[in-house]
């Protein structure tokens, strides 16, 4: 029979956590790139908004500039879920 296990009370002799596995390189890769793009987006958003009412733009342009943001953002979503995708076929 074994014995059950003291409480720790000392911090420093807790046993070690179990290793990680080493994250996947292309998952990896592949989340850098969407929050890459999401972030660029974003501030492209944020720079033609301020543009826009500095420089006096027309409507049309504004909504050109926005329909480029919600297609970035769009696009960020997708390498989103590829991220995913590729992070859950490389657990298992």
């Amino acid at each position: 029979m074994s014995r059950p296990a003291a409480p720790l009370t000392d911090p420093r002799r807790a046993p070690a956590p179990p290793p990680r596995p080493a994250p996947d390189p292309k998952a990896t890769r592949a989340g850098r790139t969407a929050a890459a793009v999401l972030a660029g987006t974003g501030l492209f958003w944020m720079i033609a908004t301020w543009a826009a009412e500095a420089w006096g733009w027309s409507i049309r342009v504004q909504a050109l500039c926005d329909l480029f943001a919600l297609a970035g953002f769009g696009f960020g979503l997708y390498l989103t879920w590829q991220a995913w995708r590729i992070g859950r076929a490389h657990k298992g």
